[in-house]
């Protein structure tokens, strides 16, 4: 058997309060993360899935905590704000760290592909309290550490003043020689 007998149970007692304070939730603030999971997962409700996106603490005192940011982006989800907000913030993520979809398969390759992208946690509490609870508000953000795939606005909303634009010519095909290629 691996468990050690030479420990009272008041010492693991003690052990686990000790534990307990060092492994409370982190505090609000901006950490440096990679990400380490990224599934989709039915809701306790029942009625609509979640992407989960799993990250952990990469530099600083709080270093190898692990953490967790849930995204409500399931069309059966009935907070079309909050949907559309986290759908965005999602997008977001995968378009600033080079990655996209377009099919359910796209979409889970892209979410296994988030694996060890170096990202950005962000924790804010706010000042609201909820009347369920009783506790704050914690909103938690992940952004791409770097973001090389930002596109400048300046460089799309100049226009040039010489060039006029021309229509683009029409193409008529012809599907018979096409299928007699084939």
């Amino acid at each position: 058997m691996a468990i050690n007998f030479n420990k009272t149970w008041l010492e693991r007692q003690l052990e686990l309060q000790s534990q307990s304070v060092t492994m409370s939730s982190l505090p609000d603030g901006t950490y440096e993360a990679k990400i380490t999971e990224a599934h989709t997962e039915r809701h306790h409700s029942g009625n609509y899935d979640v992407l989960v996106i799993s990250v952990e603490i990469s530099s600083g005192v709080f270093k190898g905590y692990t953490n967790s940011k849930t995204y409500f982006i399931d069309e059966l989800y009935p907070h079309t704000r909050k949907r559309s907000f986290d759908e965005s913030q999602f997008n977001k993520l995968l378009s600033d760290l080079g990655l996209g979809y377009n099919t359910e398969r796209e979409f889970i390759n892209a979410l296994y592909d988030l694996k060890q992208k170096d990202v950005v946690f962000r924790i804010e509490t706010s000042e609201k309290i909820n009347p369920q609870s009783g506790k704050a508000y914690r909103t938690k953000y992940i952004d791409a550490a770097n973001k090389p795939f930002v596109i400048n606005k300046e460089q799309t909303t100049e226009t040039p003043t010489s060039q006029t634009k021309t229509p683009a010519p029409k193409i008529d095909h012809n599907f018979e020689l096409i299928d007699d290629l084939i």
